[in-house]
């Protein structure tokens, strides 16, 4: 013998069941949805300040190659009068050499030794 079922208990069952289950899933979806807002949140958080960082270092960089070039132009600069000046006290220490063979011998000395740290340079 199958009992038998009252159709009306039967929808109300299931739409109480439904009803829950609509609701169960929506406070799920809701503190998902949470969840992920909050989640969203940091990241776009996190981006923007690795965002700023990177524009700071792009900044940095930027500063510090202008630096370089501008130290690297003062070496040139500074390399050239130095080259100069080296080739100059060449000249200078053969005009030395020439007058002092004009001198007569008694009175004329060897031309003192350059110091150690120019020594190749001349």
């Amino acid at each position: 013998m199958i009992p038998q079922i009252d159709t009306p208990i039967v929808v109300a069952l299931v739409t109480a069941i439904a009803t829950i289950s609509v609701a169960v899933i929506g406070g799920i979806g809701a503190i998902i949805g949470h969840w992920f807002t909050g989640v969203s949140k940091k990241e776009d958080a996190a981006i923007s300040v690795m965002k700023a960082t990177m524009k700071e270092l792009r900044e940095e960089v930027n500063r510090l190659t202008k630096k370089v070039d501008s130290l690297e132009l003062r070496l040139e600069d500074k390399d050239s009068r130095y080259r100069a000046a080296i080739e100059y006290c060449r000249e200078l220490v053969r005009l030395i050499e020439r007058l002092l063979s004009l001198v007569p011998g008694e009175f004329a000395q060897p031309l003192p030794e350059p110091p150690e740290k120019i020594r190749d340079d001349i």
